[in-house]
C-alpha cells in the first residue's frame, strides 16, 4: 500500500504487509494456478477451508496467506504486466519490532511499473477480465469466512483487485493507480470492499466519530477509505465537540438543542463587540418583492446595510454549520466581529481577480427572517435561487478553518471537505450542490473546490479520489434537469446527512429537486414530507424497495418518511444508467416490474417468513432464496412484519426490477412482497409488503458459502410432517414460519400500482 498517496502528517505509519510466500510466482497461467499447487476448486469455495484454519488436518493460516498473496497479488500483477513485473521489486527486508530481519511487501514500485508497461495489456483484456473476476470471487468468499487471516494482507489484496478493475477500463486514458472516474462497477456488484474492519478500527483509534466511520465504510471504496483512515480525527469541528454520545447510526455532536443556542465571537474578540442587526421590515419587504436581500458592510464605519439583489447581481452566498455558532434563531443579528470577519473572507475569494472589488454577501442568519410569517415562507421557497444565482458560495466550517491547506495535496483537501461537519449536514447539501463556484475556507486561505477538482480529473492518479468526494454535488452542474434523477442522487446524498430540525428535510429536498415549494412550505411541519411526495409526478422506481419507515397515508404508503442518516438498505442505486421511472398516482406508485407469483398462501398471511426462505417451481425444484428482510421496527414482532391487514387479497407476489432469470448472472436483486387486491385495465393493484433480497440458489450456495445450509434444510424438510414442520398446500412451514414456498416466474414486465 506504499504506492497510495497519504495525507500530510498522517495519523499512523503506513501499515506493513508481511511477505508470506516461500517462493516466487511460477509465471504461468493465472486461472489454473490453484490446481498447479494442489488447491482444488472444492477446497477453495468450501467455507470450512477458511473457518477451520490451524485446526488438525487443516491448512495453516500462514499456508493460506502465502497462497492468497502468491495468487491474488503477485499472480495478478504477473497476469497484467508479464515480464515487466519482477517480484523482487515488491519485496523489501526490514527489521520487525523485535529487531529480527523480516520480509515485507512494498508496493511503491507500482506507479513505475504502470508507466513502464504503457498499457500493453490492452491486447489481453478479455483474458484479464476473467482473471479479475476469478480473483474477485475468491476474495469475497475469503473475506466473509477467513476471520483469522492477517487483515492487512486482505486489505492489500482488495486494493490491488480494485485497482485491476480500473486498469481494465482505462481505455486510452493515461494509466495510473486510481480507476478512471467513468468506471462503472456493476461488473462486480459486491466490489472489492470487504476489508473495511481494520480501517474502521484505525479510524476509531484516530478519534473519528463512529457515524463518520460507518459512512466511510458504506460510501467510500477501499482505496479511498484507506486514505481517509490516514487522516487524524478530531479535526472535524470546533474545540470542545464531544462525539462520545455518537453511534454508528447517528452523530450527536453537532445537533443543536432547542433553546440552548449561543452565537459565538471570533477568537480574537473578547465577546464585547456587540451585535449588528438588519432592519426586519426592510428585509421582509425585499423578500416579498421577489428580490434577494444582501449584506453590504461599511469597512470604515463598521455598519451594515441591506441591498436588493436579483439574477444580475454579483454576490457571495455563505454556507456554514449552525453548530459552529454563526447562526441566531432569535433575531437577524450577528456579533460585529463575525460580520467583519466574513466580509473580509468574502473579499479574499476575489484576491486574485480584483482587489478593489466590493461584493455583498447573503447569509441566512441575517437574510432569512426568524419571525414566522409570509416573508419567512417566501424566503424558504427562494433558497434554490439564492445559492444557484450566487456568483460563488463560500463554505465556513470550524474544523476546516482550523487546518492549514499549505503543503496538503488535492486528494487530502478533497477528503477533508468530504469528512467535514459541513458535508454531513442537511442544508449544506443544496448549498454546495447548487453553487456555480464553491470556495472552502481553510486557516490560511480558500480552496477553489470546483475548479481544482475538475482540473484534477485530467490526471488519473487523483481522479478516483476526487470523484468520490465530488459525486454528491455533481448532478446539478452536469446539467441534469431530470427531477427523477436529481431525486435519486439527492436521496443517496441525504443518507449521510443529519439536522437538528428533522422537519427541514422536506424543505431542503424540495429545493434540491426544484419541486413546487408552495405546498411544502404551507404544510404543517409533520405533514411536509407528505406534501413533498404529493408534488412529485415521477420518482425512481427503486423507491419501491426502500426498507426504512414509510408514510402511512393511503396512496403514499410506499413513500419514505425520511432519507436522513438511513442505515437500512436500499439507498436508490446510482450505478444504474437512468433506471426507469415510477409514476405517482392517487392509488399508489405505478411502475413496470418483474414478478414471481406465489401459490397456495392464505391471505392475509397467517404466518411469517423465515429469515431465509426458498422458492421452488411447480415441480418442487428450488430456484431462488429470499433473505435480508427488513429488520423489525420496535413495535413489530414475527407476523407483524409481514402482515398487511386491509382488504381482501387474491394472490401474493415477489417483485423485482430486473428479469429474475438474470439473477443467475448478477447473483442477487432487491425484492419486495406485494399483495394483490385488484386488476383493472392491465394494471395490478397491490399493497406493499416487506422488502429484502432475492438470490439465485447457485449464487447463494457457492458465493455465500451456504451449500451446507441448503443440504441440511432439504434433508430436514424431507419426510412426513411433525410438530416442527407442516405443509400449507405445497408450501413448507418450519416452526410456524414459511421456509419454502412455490412460485411461478412471470417472464415479461407487468404494470403494478403499489401502495
Amino acid at each position: 500500500m506504499d504506492h497510495i498517496p497519504i495525507p500530510k502528517d498522517p495519523a499512523r505509519p503506513i501499515p506493513r504487509v508481511r511477505y508470506y510466500c516461500t517462493s516466487e510466482y511460477d509465471g504461468s497461467d493465472f486461472l489454473t494456478y490453484p490446481a498447479r499447487i494442489g488447491w482444488s476448486e472444492a477446497e477453495l469455495f468450501n467455507q470450512q477451508t477458511w473457518t477451520h484454519l490451524d485446526q488438525p488436518d487443516k491448512r495453516t493460516s500462514d499456508e493460506a496467506a502465502a497462497f492468497l498473496q502468491q495468487w491474488l497479488f503477485f499472480g495478478l500483477l504477473q497476469a497484467f504486466f508479464g515480464d515487466t513485473f519482477r517480484t523482487s521489486d515488491f519485496v523489501v527486508a526490514e527489521k520487525d519490532e523485535g529487531g529480527q530481519p523480516t520480509k515485507y511487501i512494498n508496493s511503491s514500485a507500482l506507479p513505475l511499473l504502470l508507466r513502464a508497461d504503457s498499457g500493453s495489456y490492452y491486447t489481453r483484456l478479455a483474458h484479464l477480465d476473467r482473471c479479475v473476476a476469478r480473483a474477485h470471487a475468491l476474495y469475497m468468499f475469503v473475506i466473509y469466512f477467513a476471520k483469522t487471516l492477517d487483515p492487512y494482507l486482505l486489505l492489500s489484496l482488495g486494493m490491488l483487485g480494485r485497482a485491476a478493475c480500473g486498469w481494465l477500463h482505462l481505455g486510452t486514458q493515461s494509466v495510473g493507480f486510481w480507476p478512471a472516474p467513468t468506471f462503472k462497477e456493476d461488473r462486480f456488484p459486491e466490489g472489492w470492499d470487504g476489508a473495511y474492519d481494520v480501517l474502521s478500527y484505525e479510524m476509531a483509534e484516530a478519534g473519528w466519530c463512529r457515524r463518520r466511520i460507518k459512512l466511510s465504510a458504506a460510501l467510500l471504496d477501499l482505496g479511498s477509505a484507506y486514505f481517509a483512515s490516514q487522516l487524524k480525527g478530531g479535526d472535524d469541528g470546533p474545540p470542545g465537540q464531544d462525539h462520545g454520545r455518537c453511534t454508528a447510526s447517528k452523530c450527536e455532536a453537532f445537533n443543536v438543542v432547542k433553546g440552548s443556542y449561543r452565537s459565538v465571537h471570533t477568537q480574537r474578540c473578547h465577546g464585547e463587540c456587540g451585535f449588528l442587526s438588519v432592519d426586519v421590515e426592510e428585509l421582509e419587504s425585499i423578500i416579498l418583492d421577489g428580490k434577494v436581500p444582501l449584506i453590504d458592510v461599511d469597512d470604515e464605519g463598521g455598519g451594515i446595510s441591506l441591498l436588493r439583489g436579483d439574477a444580475t447581481t454579483d454576490y457571495v452566498a455563505i454556507s456554514h454549520v449552525w453548530s459552529d455558532g454563526l447562526g441566531n434563531p432569535q433575531r437577524n443579528a450577528m456579533p460585529r466581529c463575525q460580520v467583519e470577519e466574513i466580509s473580509k473572507l468574502v473579499a479574499e475569494t476575489f484576491a486574485n481577480e480584483d482587489s478593489q472589488r466590493r461584493v455583498p454577501f447573503w447569509m441566512d442568519t441575517l437574510c432569512c427572517p426568524t419571525i414566522p410569517g409570509k416573508a419567512k415562507k417566501m424566503a424558504l421557497t427562494q433558497m434554490r435561487n439564492v445559492y444557484g444565482q450566487a456568483e460563488r458560495v463560500l463554505v465556513l466550517d470550524a474544523g476546516l478553518r482550523s487546518i492549514e491547506r499549505a503543503g496538503r495535496s488535492v486528494e487530502e483537501l478533497a477528503y477533508r471537505v468530504y469528512l467535514s461537519t459541513w458535508a454531513s449536514r442537511l442544508w449544506t447539501l443544496q448549498e454546495g450542490r447548487l453553487a456555480q463556484l464553491l470556495f472552502v475556507q481553510f486557516a490560511d486561505g480558500v480552496f477553489d473546490f470546483r475548479n481544482v477538482v475538475l482540473g484534477a480529473n485530467a490526471t488519473v492518479d487523483v481522479a478516483y479520489v476526487v470523484e468520490s468526494v465530488w459525486k454528491p454535488w455533481k448532478t446539478v452542474q452536469d446539467g441534469s434537469h431530470d427531477t427523477r434523477m436529481q431525486l435519486t442522487t439527492a436521496c443517496a446524498a441525504l443518507h449521510t446527512r443529519s439536522t437538528s430540525f428533522k422537519h427541514d428535510e422536506a424543505l431542503c429536498l424540495g429545493s434540491l429537486v426544484g419541486a413546487d415549494m408552495g405546498p411544502i412550505v404551507e404544510a404543517e411541519p409533520d405533514a411536509r414530507m407528505k406534501a413533498f411526495w404529493s408534488t412529485m409526478t415521477q420518482v425512481p422506481r427503486d423507491l419501491l424497495f426502500w426498507t426504512e419507515p414509510r408514510l402511512t397515508d393511503p396512496g403514499l404508503r410506499w413513500a419514505p418518511k425520511s432519507f436522513l442518516q438511513a442505515h437500512r438498505k436500499l439507498v436508490p442505486d446510482l450505478k444504474k444508467n437512468s433506471p426507469p421511472s415510477a409514476v405517482v398516482t392517487a392509488r399508489g406508485l405505478k411502475a413496470q416490474v418483474y414478478c414471481i407469483k406465489l401459490s397456495g398462501l392464505k391471505l392475509p398471511l397467517q404466518h411469517p417468513f423465515c429469515d431465509i426462505c426458498m422458492i421452488s417451481d411447480q415441480d418442487g425444484n428450488w430456484e431462488y432464496v429470499l433473505s435480508g428482510f427488513t429488520p423489525p421496527l420496535p413495535d413489530e414482532d414475527g407476523l407483524a412484519r409481514f402482515s398487511v391487514p386491509e382488504d381482501t387479497y387474491s394472490w401474493a407476489a415477489i417483485l423485482a426490477t430486473e428479469p429474475l432469470q438474470d439473477a443467475a448472472v448478477e447473483g442477487q436483486s432487491p425484492m419486495v412482497m406485494a399483495f394483490v387486491y385488484a386488476e383493472e385495465d392491465g394494471i395490478i393493484y397491490a399493497r406493499r409488503g416487506i422488502a429484502g433480497f432475492i438470490y439465485h440458489l447457485e449464487h447463494f450456495k457457492r458465493h455465500l458459502g451456504q451449500d451446507g445450509f441448503v443440504e441440511a434444510l432439504a434433508t430436514g424438510l424431507a419426510g412426513p410432517p411433525n410438530k416442527n414442520k407442516s405443509m400449507e398446500g405445497n408450501n413448507h412451514l418450519l416452526q410456524g414460519s414459511y421456509v419454502a414456498v412455490v412460485g411461478t416466474r412471470v417472464e415479461s414486465l407487468q404494470t403494478w400500482c403499489i401502495d
